[in-house]
């Protein structure tokens, strides 16, 4: 994913960019952070930028070119493809924050079991320290359950990316039957003419 760019600046191009292409009556180009858009004189600003955004979070691949006329309302398929993204997103960072908390488990881990091994050495006379200690196994406890917990909300996480992954090649699957039946029906009404 692109660095994030503030979405007035990018608007506030895209409308420059649109007037420009009235002026000239011919279509602009230009760069905004890595993503190429082409308006006309035509061109909603409002889809464009849409669109840029979409580009922006890597819904459209590398190298993404954006408008001149993008549709106001996106495709089944390109719902989808949005919604594996975001959820691939929402994975990575999960699974980004499970390793982060593995190594602050395994730090506080270390941690603990090199204070036992001092406080073990020695006797235990102070109830207060006796009682820390306590505290100490119970919370090294709960930091194995909270990480077991953590890998099944990774699981869940990769089993909800699986599930949109297999709805979107079933939804590929219908729109080419469906447009396998449109070219059928068009060569009939052809024909039949």
């Amino acid at each position: 994913m692109k660095k994030p760019a503030d979405p007035l600046e990018i608007k506030g191009t895209i409308d420059a960019a649109i007037s420009r292409a009235k002026q000239n009556e011919s279509a602009v180009v230009f760069q905004f952070n890595g993503v190429t858009v082409v308006v006309t004189d035509q061109s909603k600003s409002w889809l464009i930028l849409r669109d840029w955004q979409r580009a922006m979070k890597g819904y459209l691949g590398k190298n993404a070119t954006v408008g001149p006329h993008p549709k106001p309302e996106l495709s089944l398929v390109e719902n989808a493809v949005d919604t594996i993204f975001k959820e691939a997103s929402k994975a990575a960072n999960t699974s980004q924050q499970l390793k982060n908390l593995r190594a602050r488990n395994a730090k506080l881990k270390l941690e603990l079991e090199s204070s036992f091994s001092l406080v073990r050495e020695v006797e235990l006379k102070n109830k207060s320290l006796l009682e820390t200690i306590r505290r100490l196994e119970a919370d090294r406890d709960f930091y194995k359950r909270e990480e077991k917990s953590d890998e099944h909300l990774l699981e869940k996480s990769t089993s909800a990316l699986n599930t949109l992954m297999n709805e979107k090649n079933e939804l590929r699957s219908q729109l080419k039957t469906l447009v396998q039946m449109n070219d059928r029906l068009i060569g009939e009404l052809e024909a039949a003419k």
